[in-house]
């Protein structure tokens, strides 16, 4: 197994852990055991450590150090545990494994890698999926839920649909289910080859079907709204409410111009990221978490049991001094390194509470923002209403009640992607912006809010420059904001500040951070200080902002210099 860096990811669970993988394995306990100690010994040689198998001892060389024990209750249930080390350059990685059998369950195996923290902010060192999960996955059948596991995409063709509609309804799956629908002018062949890559950094989180052309139609049909499209890879999250229409905005997808225009580095980012945060973050279930801290105490006493056994031997004359005094030494690291564990789970309860105060708070923001939709949507309606009356008084029923047309329809990005591609919509408003912190909230924020609201304030922004370039409007974005014009996309002034603070402006690092790029034509250097923004949807404690320079009386546009996470303050800090 290799762990490589993903930096910037920012994924990171509970206790460091950035990867965790829960499986269940249909075959008997024997072979799964079985399998699990060949992959085991499989990738321990790839890393030149020895080891002699039965997924009990210890190993160490001087990068790596390998310890395994296995306890047997009276029940008949097998719980094994090995964890693996490893030294590098990035700092200190941690495999875990546990395999658990019970006479009344199937086996499964639990795979957790920690991996060190990178930098003091949100951002961490992320764990590519282990190669013995990879391996095993190959050569051992496992599910999640009721759904398959593999190691690589399901290719399907009309007659498999219906494991596609079994897998995005299974109420019992953890992991998320990827499903892409090859396009017209793709070879199928060609196509599940570029959905492995993209998705490869997902083994052990999620599941990947790639439906050809008839297989994607029939699902489409089956699923509704829900279902795929050709050209388009579709995120499905657990709970799929097929009749419910609002449930089809949370599972997301990556539109045809994103899956062959991004850089595949991005789109393996995006979707394992969403992957990790989605497992990761979620707590195991509670027969796993008990057994967890079960094998915790049984490794604490049988490494006690170890060192009295240590102690008596001393008494015996065959022994070296050397050799007992070796394994003292090696009993009471194992002890040490018990104690450590215990703490981290210990620490785990601290965070889990931590956890919990913060969803708390993403929920009264979210609570908050919804109350002030519902009031804007009545007040909306409202107006609806009200003009619809004066135009039935004005014998103009017909046209009271018609349909919007549909270029009339505002469109709102699923993702920050989108967003970027759809740029080109708008005349008075241009991005010079750095994409890259943009698309980095594609990674975290799975329902696309962000997007959505950045999309809201680019067309007031495009509204409020259109009135002002044919002199229609004569205050600032903000007076713009606080009454809109009839017939305008608006903002809430609430969401938007004029400039930022005079302390703030007069920290040169925070201040710097705000210099962002615009024309030359606008400033000789190519910077200008970009005090005015827009608040967006915040999530998972990350409060996005969208940066930007009014100069409509100077070149007639609108220069946007930033769309990411909050930029650095005194509270970011």
């Amino acid at each position: 197994m290799t762990l490589n860096a993903a930096a910037g990811s920012g994924i990171q669970g509970r206790d460091g852990v950035s990867y965790r993988s829960l499986l269940h394995f249909p075959s008997a306990p024997d072979t799964v055991f079985h399998t699990v100690d060949g992959q085991l010994h499989s990738w321990l040689r790839s890393k030149n450590v020895t080891w002699e198998g039965g997924l009990v001892g210890a190993s160490r060389t001087d990068k790596t150090s390998v310890e395994a024990f296995e306890h047997r209750e009276r029940d008949r249930s097998r719980t094994n545990v090995v964890r693996c080390i490893d030294q590098t350059p990035t700092g200190t990685w941690t495999v875990r494994l546990t395999v658990h059998s019970h006479p009344d369950a199937d086996p499964w195996l639990l795979t957790e890698v920690r991996s060190p923290q990178q930098d003091e902010g949100a951002r961490t060192t992320a764990a590519d999926p282990p190669r013995l999960v990879r391996d095993l996955l190959k050569v051992l059948p496992a599910r999640d839920g009721a759904t398959t596991m593999t190691a690589d995409p399901t290719l399907i063709r009309p007659d498999g649909v219906d494991e596609v509609v079994s897998a995005v309804l299974d109420p019992d799956r953890r992991g998320l289910v990827y499903v892409a629908g090859t396009p017209a002018d793709w070879p199928v062949d060609k196509w599940l080859a570029y959905i492995g890559n993209i998705v490869k950094n997902t083994v052990g989180l999620a599941s990947a079907f790639v439906l050809d052309a008839e297989a994607t139609r029939i699902a489409r049909a089956e699923l509704g709204s829900h279902g795929p499209d050709a050209g388009y890879l579709r995120t499905y999250l657990r709970g799929v409410a097929l009749d419910d229409a609002a449930d089809v905005a949370r599972h997301r997808f990556l539109t045809p111009r994103t899956m062959t225009e991004r850089p595949e580095r991005y789109l393996r980012t995006v979707l394992s990221g969403t992957a990790r945060r989605q497992v990761v973050d979620r707590p195991v279930p509670p027969k796993v978490t008990r057994v967890i801290r079960l094998a915790a105490r049984w490794e604490a006493t049988d490494a006690g049991h170890s060192l009295s056994t240590t102690a008596a031997a001393t008494l015996m004359p065959q022994r070296s001094d050397q050799d007992q005094e070796r394994q003292q030494q090696e009993t009471a690291g194992r002890l040490a390194r018990l104690q450590e564990q215990i703490d981290a789970l210990e620490i785990d309860l601290l965070r889990r509470d931590e956890q919990v105060e913060r969803l708390q708070a993403d929920l009264d923001d979210a609570q908050l923002e919804a109350a002030a939709a519902v009031d804007e949507a009545q007040a909306k309606d409202d107006q609806v209403r009200f003009l619809r009356n004066q135009l039935m008084e004005m014998d103009q029923g017909e046209t009271a009640w018609s349909e919007v047309p549909s270029e009339q329809t505002t469109k709102l990005p699923d993702s920050m992607s989108e967003l970027l591609e759809r740029l080109e919509e708008l005349h008075f408003v241009q991005f010079t912006a750095d994409q890259g912190p943009a698309l980095d909230l594609d990674v975290t924020d799975t329902l696309g809010r962000s997007a959505r609201k950045a999309w809201q304030a680019l067309l007031a922004l495009e509204d409020y420059a259109r009135l002002k370039a044919d002199s229609s409007f004569t205050g600032t974005v903000h007076d713009y904001c606080r009454e809109t014009p009839g017939g305008c996309n608006g903002w809430s002034a609430e969401r938007h500040a004029a400039d930022e603070s005079g302390p703030l402006k007069n920290n040169p690092r925070f201040a710097a951070a705000r210099r962002l790029p615009v024309p030359s034509t606008v400033d000789a250097s190519g910077t200008i200080f970009m005090g005015a923004h827009f608040k967006l949807a915040a999530h998972r404690t990350i409060s996005p902002r969208m940066h930007y320079h009014d100069d409509i009386v100077g070149t007639g546009k609108i220069y946007v210099g930033y769309l990411g996470r909050h930029l650095p303050n005194a509270q970011t800090n």
